[in-house]
């Protein structure tokens, strides 16, 4: 869930770096951060928003050994769980990223993020019935969170259950119609179910908002070609030809 930006604070050098990184500004937040450290070397919260810091700007190993110094201080700290947890899930390291998350929601049960992260370590293993279940948990505290609503469906969709995959991916657009991505499952959902000419519609709002996604016009032209289009199906593919390829994500970044 996204933070709304905190006020300004100039008294220290923690509350400096807790501003920047809630504007985004995640390399003035490091050297904030860093600058309290050394005046005050066991500060958990400082070493804490240290790690999260920087597992946003890639550096999710060295986040791993903030988060450890900030345990060291507090072994329970759910926060530093969290930002441990995340920064392993981002290194590839899903099963110790899901022992940590496991105690987090432990720890508080209503940690939607917690529940959110740990429903995507288990997408990435293949065992889609327990995401399911996390991101259900997540959407109980937190019924607006979007992202866990749209890998709740894409979950659904790679268990074929594609009318479930719909209804969540309705509940991400009924926010926010803005994301393209949600637009180009949601259109992949109803083409499995043969429903052509409404995939169509979907991949078309999915191209108004991004008009550069190659693999969505091939999704597009993939269906014309189903209804008999074959003109504009093969207008599709030549737009595609013409793009870019690149993976599709779970997550809506």
């Amino acid at each position: 869930m996204e933070r709304p930006p905190v006020e300004y604070d100039e008294k220290t050098f923690h509350r400096r770096g807790i501003y920047f990184a809630s504007v985004g500004r995640y390399e003035r937040a490091l050297t904030c951060l860093e600058q309290e450290l050394i005046e005050n070397p066991v500060a958990v919260h400082t070493w804490t928003s240290l790690a999260y810091c920087l597992d946003r700007v890639g550096r999710s190993v060295e986040a791993v050994h903030a988060a450890d110094r900030a345990l060291a201080l507090d072994p329970s700290h759910s926060d530093v769980l969290f930002a441990k947890g995340k920064a392993l899930f981002h290194l590839g390291r899903l099963e110790e990223s899901i022992q940590l998350m496991a105690t987090v929601v432990h720890l508080n049960h209503e940690h939607a993020e917690g529940w959110y992260v740990l429903g995507n370590c288990y997408y990435h293993l293949g065992k889609y019935e327990p995401a399911i279940e996390c991101y259900r948990h997540a959407i109980e505290v937190n019924p607006t969170f979007v992202k866990a609503w749209y890998n709740k469906g894409i979950n659904y969709a790679d268990l074929n259950r594609f009318d479930d995959a719909i209804r969540c991916y309705d509940h991400c657009l009924s926010s926010n119609a803005s994301y393209a991505a949600v637009w180009n499952s949601k259109g992949i959902a109803l083409s499995n179910l043969n429903r052509w000419e409404e995939s169509v519609m979907c991949f078309e709002r999915s191209l108004t908002i991004n008009p550069r996604d190659a693999s969505v016009w091939m999704n597009k032209g993939r269906c014309l070609r189903h209804l008999g289009h074959n003109t504009a199906a093969e207008e599709c593919f030549a737009r595609a030809r013409e793009l870019p390829r690149r993976h599709e994500l779970a997550e809506i970044l």
